[in-house]
């Protein structure tokens, strides 16, 4: 049985607990039907506990990033693939790796 998607959103608040509903509470949603509608609920939090990723460090960090001793290329390969996602490369991403 498929529940609806207020019901879903309301045991998502449920679950996380009592600080998180108040920040959920203090959130703007436009249209404020989003409020009640799981993915938009998860997309705002995201928003509020990730916020705004530092490009210049995220890429800062890529490049330190060095294949250690006993490293497995595919097991470096992974994590440098990995760190590149949040450097915002666009279409040159695979080059950059």
């Amino acid at each position: 049985m498929l529940i609806n998607t207020e019901k879903r959103a309301a045991v998502f608040l449920t679950c996380v607990g009592n600080d998180a509903y108040d920040v959920h509470r203090a959130m703007k949603f436009e249209p404020e039907e989003h409020r009640k509608q799981l993915d938009h609920i998860i997309t705002a939090f995201e928003n509020f506990c990730i916020g705004a990723v530092n490009i210049t460090y995220e890429r800062y960090v890529l490049n330190k990033r060095v294949q250690e001793n006993g490293e497995r290329f595919d097991t470096f390969l992974c994590e440098v693939r990995r760190l590149a996602k949040s450097c915002k490369f666009a279409g040159v991403e695979e080059s950059m790796i």
